[in-house]
């Protein structure tokens, strides 16, 4: 019974191994498709689909707030400059 429960044993990591590399070899096939956001780091593949802006690759999550950011400036700066003519009038 030892014997049969150190070949299972090596049989276990054996095959631990052989799955590790054949995981290895998948990643490294499809390395050339993944990208990374610059943003928050997430790995866009097929699930999360990302967008090149410039030479930096955004994921669609972080595009959404970019584009809502860019979208708000406009009333910021309307903001600020009522808020300087504010402080024209009043002192």
């Amino acid at each position: 019974m030892p014997e049969e429960e150190q070949k299972n044993d090596r049989k276990k990591v054996i095959d631990a191994f052989i799955e590790g590399k054949k995981l290895d070899a998948y990643a490294e096939h499809r390395t050339k498709e993944m990208h990374t956001c610059w943003a928050c780091g997430a790995i866009a593949y097929k699930r999360l689909s990302g967008v090149v802006v410039g030479a930096r690759w955004l994921c669609l999550p972080c595009m959404r707030q970019l584009k809502e950011a860019l979208d708000s400036i406009q009333d910021i700066e309307d903001e600020m400059k009522f808020q300087a003519e504010l402080k024209k009038k009043f002192d």
